[in-house]
């Protein structure tokens, strides 16, 4: 009876834990923009690139997801104000839903340029194709190298490319990549750090009572309206976020 007694009782401390965890990660995301209207798959809010191209990174975004209903979304922002790229970027694609319902097939490529940081965030039902180790190799190998050249454009549409060659079997990372990158925490290992990361900031947060967060100056949140309205004219050719999910697959790093 005592044995059955203590199960309940760690049943019941575990669900609080997952409840307080979960309520306070809601009552964080209000640094998380929402959904630009009408939505848009390239999202260019620092400015980056030029409109031609953001267009046709655009164009070439919405086609592959007509064609396979795989969403890869790029954002872009001037500063992530203090807060760490892999947390924001799984908020933000979480948030989002990037990709589709049950498929889970969304990918977001977070480029934040003050503090010369990338995230790449992919979707539960990606990960087979897009490893850890494959999202490394496309940040330092295609990114880093045309980013520190202020080529964002080349790096961007580089790593698109290499992302559908990746998802469409084309492109087979070799085994000597994988022994290379073999020091990199797995998925599961970086979900739990990431918890217990997001547990003890946002608690803290939550007790300062400061109220809602509103940036400071040169960053990406302004009072008294969204500043969320990213460069270019809508091409008018996406429907919108289909409701995936992401459980923390992916890669950050610096340039």
């Amino acid at each position: 009876m005592k044995s059955l007694l203590n199960k309940k009782i760690n049943t019941l401390f575990l669900l609080a834990i997952l409840f307080f965890a979960n309520s306070i990660a809601y009552s964080k995301d209000e640094d998380i923009p929402a959904i630009p209207n009408p939505p848009r798959l390239v999202n260019d809010f620092a400015n980056i690139i030029s409109s031609e191209n953001e267009e046709r990174l655009e164009e070439k975004l919405v086609a592959y997801n007509d064609s396979t209903s795989s969403q890869i979304t790029i954002v872009t922002i001037n500063s992530l104000e203090g807060n760490e790229i892999r947390d924001f970027g799984y908020r933000l694609a979480t948030k989002w839903a990037i990709g589709q319902k049950g498929k889970d097939n969304g990918i977001l490529i977070l480029v934040a340029k003050d503090d010369r940081q990338i995230s790449i965030e992919v979707g539960t039902g990606l990960e087979g194709n897009v490893t850890d180790y494959s999202c490394k190799h496309i940040r330092d190998e295609l990114m880093v190298p045309a980013f520190k050249q202020s080529n964002y454009y080349k790096g961007l549409d580089d790593a698109v490319d290499r992302l559908f060659a990746l998802m469409t079997g084309s492109f087979q990372p070799s085994e000597s990549d994988y022994a290379a990158n073999n020091d990199e925490l797995p998925t599961w290992a970086f979900a739990l750090i990431l918890l217990i990361v997001i547990i003890f900031i946002l608690y803290a947060s939550k007790h300062n009572n400061n109220g809602g967060y509103t940036g400071g100056s040169g960053g990406w949140i302004s009072t008294g309206g969204s500043s969320w309205s990213g460069g270019g004219s809508s091409s008018g050719g996406f429907g919108g976020f289909g409701g995936g999910g992401f459980s923390g697959g992916g890669s950050s790093g610096s340039w």
